[in-house]
């Protein structure tokens, strides 16, 4: 049996239980399947204000950490330049 939840209720369950880690794909998900593609601006925006607020970030890729590195650490280097720190990526694990 499926039960519809409003959006208080949503938030309501997000304030007693903060959120503390998220998962993402990055081929197809986060990127497109060009191999060659970077992560957006806008993307890099969000996952930097998710790595900053303490919340750790699971990438799953099968395309290997470099090229994670290539496709999303670099572009977040490149956009925020040294506030994206080893601390900072502390909070990101990548999955092979």
């Amino acid at each position: 049996m499926s039960k519809t939840i409003d959006r208080q209720s949503i938030y309501k369950l997000l304030n007693q239980h903060p959120i503390r880690g998220v998962v993402l794909d990055v081929q197809g998900t986060l990127i497109t399947p060009v191999s060659t593609e970077l992560m957006s601006s806008e993307l890099c925006r969000g996952i930097f204000h998710i790595i900053n607020q303490g919340i750790r970030i699971a990438i799953i890729t099968g395309t290997g950490t470099n090229k994670v590195q290539k496709s999303i650490i670099s572009p977040m280097r490149e956009y925020f330049g040294s506030t994206v720190n080893d601390q900072c990526l502390a909070n990101i694990t990548i999955y092979t």
